[in-house]
């Protein structure tokens, strides 16, 4: 088992297991920790590094200087844009989505879409799917909706 945690298959995996989870978690950090196991299983790999202190060192090194380095800009690049312009929270309300699973009054069972994307959505009212709504705010990754009108 130590010769396992102590290979470059350890590491791959472990890069893989990191870059699953941030798939789930859209805070753009874990990717960063998985890039970082993918170093150390190379250079374990190539047979420039055997000792797990090392790895472990190198690991927590080259994780964290990626981020700090490479965050920014890779957010830049990869956040989403619509008709070439930035939106930022106030130039979505009074927007219209549509209603793709029903939402319960409030709870985040609901989801809308919105430009093409799902996006959970809370209201104070029971509204079925199928219904047009209109985006009233928003808290991180969920949108408040009320019925258009």
């Amino acid at each position: 088992m130590n010769e396992f945690l102590n290979s470059d298959l350890f590491w791959f995996l472990l890069g893989i297991f990191f870059l699953i989870i941030e798939i789930s978690h859209f805070g753009f950090v874990i990717f960063f920790f998985g890039f970082g196991a993918f170093i150390v299983a190379l250079l374990t790999w190539l047979g420039v590094i055997h000792s797990p202190i090392i790895q472990l060192l190198i690991f927590i090194c080259s994780s964290l200087l990626c981020l700090f380095l490479f965050r920014n800009w890779l957010s830049s690049v990869f956040k989403g844009k619509i008709s070439g312009k930035d939106k930022s929270v106030n130039d979505i309300i009074g927007e219209k989505a549509v209603v793709v699973s029903d939402i319960t009054s409030n709870s985040l069972s609901g989801k809308v879409e919105y430009h093409g994307t799902l996006w959970q959505a809370q209201s104070e009212n029971n509204i079925e799917k199928g219904t047009v709504v209109e985006i009233i705010g928003r808290d991180n990754l969920i949108l408040k909706v009320k019925p258009a009108g």
